[in-house]
């Protein structure tokens, strides 16, 4: 509902996010076929542009069905749906490009965002991509997994 028209100035209500940076596996302003397919569709069907959690149950449902085409739509012999399923990669998904690793985790773009506001809306602009990046991102694999399991006392700290 937004604060009581006395206390708002000038500025339009959301403003204070303007200049916010943000960092997303999925960003609305992907210049691509299948990103603008999603959000056509989206706007269409729902009368919203899609964020993180649509893009990512859409691009689930372009993998269980790439799986499902490998194996002839079968699903009873559960490690050859897996080996499907991980062994799927595509360069045409709305985040873009994206693969498995060899654990089984997605490697794909990341996209650092700032708010603006453009018209009446609030919009994440892309102003720098990472692509191909892994659960380990810069970090040596054998390293980081010879590290201990993130916990409330790992790292220690230090006071």
């Amino acid at each position: 509902m937004g604060p009581p028209a006395t206390t708002r100035s000038s500025k339009s209500y959301g403003d204070e996010a303007i200049g916010l940076i943000s960092c997303s596996a999925y960003t609305g302003d992907l210049d691509t076929p299948s990103n603008k397919r999603l959000i056509e569709g989206m706007v269409k069907d729902y009368g919203n542009i899609p964020g993180l959690y649509s893009a990512g149950l859409y691009i689930n449902g372009q993998v269980a069905e790439a799986a499902l085409e490998k194996t002839g739509g079968k699903t009873d012999d559960r490690e050859a749906f897996n080996r499907a399923m991980r062994s799927v990669s595509s360069p045409h998904t709305p985040r873009g490009p994206f693969t498995f690793d060899r654990l089984g985790n997605v490697v794909g773009s990341f996209y650092v965002r700032r708010c603006e506001r453009k018209g009446d809306r609030l919009v994440n602009t892309t102003i720098k991509t990472y692509p191909k990046v892994s659960q380990f991102w810069t970090y040596d694999e054998k390293w980081f997994l010879s590290q201990p399991v993130y916990s409330r006392d790992y790292p220690p700290l230090k006071s």
